[in-house]
């Protein structure tokens, strides 16, 4: 019997070991009070918040501890009310932690209440992390509340359960009984009822353009996301992001319209239209230029342009783009390049090339064929020289005189004729001063024939 008090003995006292070193260790505070308000027992690791050890704790009263003696603080309140018989739970922060508290009347075996025990669990960590939580909540219902897209969520017979803003005109818990089917024409249905199976059948986030309500009176253009959520198998809902694309819409439509245009424009034109980057390479190119080369555009584009030309052109083509870009000025020159197993003759504009922020990206050139024109041209200079060498060479008066008698040109045997040392001498008099004064007035009336479209021949004597 002896022994076995004694084992008994031993294993009450290793409990009591292993209890106190857990009650010590515990990220807590456990306590009791009497019904004098003195702390009878103080243990737990986060005593330390108080910042005492546990001896100078226990024999304290709450008034003592506490450091008051108002009864309606609330650290002595809750106590008292304990004391009277009732539990008492709150949360409390003690320099800058935070503790979970539960304070439970003592009883004796009578039932009348001796004191009270009180635990403090330290959840600071949790509480840290609530409030971290509350806050990213707060921002984040900021953000989305704010947000120029439309969030929504919804059912899958487009039931609208949750919509961040509405545009004006509508109310918020009138939208929350309708549809998204209810803000789109008939003819936008179809598509989104697709957009809806493929995301609560199959699972699948979709992407879609439809039309839509902006404010009552008007329809707008939308890019909306449909994305399944795992909230609930009974309640399967998505989320829905629209963004308004009205306007970008617009201007996609209005860019395709102009390069439409543009394309247009350079393909039907006979004329070579390019542009090239800093390299001298090819960037864009027109139909004409690559049928000139025997390409086609795509051959072109980001080449160099070796093989296109004889090597001392393209050493010339290269100088000419890099002046350009260099002195930042149009030039328009002519080029003579080799077309197949021919020289032809080009009259050419090259121009700095800008990007929207104004920097030199490369030339912007426009070339036209001139050879038979400037063939055409040299003949009409050659037969005009011809022409002049008989004028100057022919016995015969020949002067060239305006519609109201000024002579404008006369030839040397013209000159010889008025005895004018030079042309300058004559040209710019009135030739109706030199006609004989007997046959001036019937010279006038020729002149004015002849001018007039009729040819005619007049004998006259000149003053001399």
């Amino acid at each position: 019997t002896l022994m076995i008090a004694t084992k008994n003995e031993a294993s009450r006292q290793l409990a009591e070991s292993q209890l106190s070193i857990l009650l010590k260790e515990m990220p807590a505070v456990l306590w009791s009070v009497d019904q004098d308000r003195k702390i009878t027992v103080a243990v737990g690791k986060s005593l330390d918040v108080f910042g005492k050890e546990p001896q100078e704790i226990v024999g304290s009263t709450l008034e003592e501890h506490f450091g008051t003696d108002d009864p309606s603080s609330p650290p002595i309140a809750r106590h008292v009310s304990a004391l009277d018989g009732e539990s008492v739970q709150y949360e409390v922060t003690w320099n800058e932690r935070s503790f979970e508290c539960r304070l439970e009347p003592i009883q004796d075996d009578t039932g009348k209440v001796t004191g009270c025990l009180g635990v403090a669990l330290d959840v600071t960590k949790r509480a840290t992390f609530e409030r971290k939580r509350l806050k990213a909540e707060e921002q984040w219902g900021a953000v989305v509340q704010n947000v120029p897209d439309f969030i929504l969520v919804v059912g899958r017979e487009g039931q609208i359960h949750f919509l961040n803003h509405v545009q004006e005109g509508y109310d918020l818990q009138q939208v929350l009984q309708a549809t998204i089917y209810d803000f789109q024409p008939d003819e936008a249905h179809e598509t989104v009822r697709d957009a809806m199976q493929r995301v609560f059948e199959h699972g699948e986030s979709v992407s879609y353009e439809v039309v839509g309500r902006g404010k009552p009176d008007e329809w707008r253009t939308y890019a909306c996301r449909l994305i399944p959520m795992d909230v609930s198998p009974d309640a399967p809902c998505a989320l829905m992001i629209a963004t308004d694309v009205t306007e970008e819409r617009s201007a996609r439509e209005a860019e395709a319209l102009h390069f439409g245009i543009l394309k247009a424009i350079t393909e039907g034109t006979s004329e070579l239209i390019f542009a090239k980057d800093l390299d001298s390479r090819p960037v864009f190119v027109n139909e004409a230029v690559a049928r000139m080369h025997g390409k086609t555009a795509e051959q072109m584009i980001g080449k160099s342009e070796e093989g296109f030309h004889t090597n001392e052109a393209l050493k010339q083509i290269i100088a000419d783009d890099q002046r350009i870009m260099q002195t930042e000025q149009s030039e328009t020159f002519e080029q003579l390049l080799q077309v197949a197993t021919e020289s032809r003759l080009f009259l050419t504009t090259k121009t700095p090339w800008r990007d929207s922020q104004g920097e030199i990206v490369g030339v912007i050139g426009v070339s036209r064929d001139i050879t038979e024109w400037k063939e055409a041209q040299n003949e009409l200079h050659e037969s005009r020289e011809r022409l002049r060498a008989i004028i100057e060479n022919t016995p015969a008066c020949v002067k060239l005189v305006a519609i109201d008698g000024t002579l404008l040109e006369m030839n040397a045997a013209g000159l010889r004729m008025c005895e004018a040392d030079s042309s300058e001498s004559v040209v710019g008099a009135c030739v109706f001063d030199l006609i004989a004064t007997e046959y001036r007035s019937l010279f006038v009336r020729f002149h004015e024939r002849v001018c007039g479209g009729t040819a005619g021949s007049m004998q006259f004597a000149i003053d001399g």
